[in-house]
């Protein structure tokens, strides 16, 4: 039987910070993604702001 070479541990924390590296390229993308949302629906609602405020804004006739 043949034994393998290093140590187990050592694989393991090799896998370990592996998976912690792709949880956190996870992360920063979803987090990216929220702050997009995030943005996207402020823009959204200033934009509503303004042109509500336009039409209550009265509109006059240059003489």
């Amino acid at each position: 039987m043949k034994r393998l070479s290093g140590r187990p541990g050592k694989l393991c924390s090799v896998a370990k910070a592996k998976w912690q590296q792709q949880m956190f390229f996870i992360l920063c993308e979803s987090e990216a993604a929220a702050t997009n949302v995030f943005f996207c629906a402020k823009a959204k609602r200033q934009q509503q702001s303004v042109q509500s405020e336009r039409k209550l804004t009265p509109r006059f006739a240059e003489e």
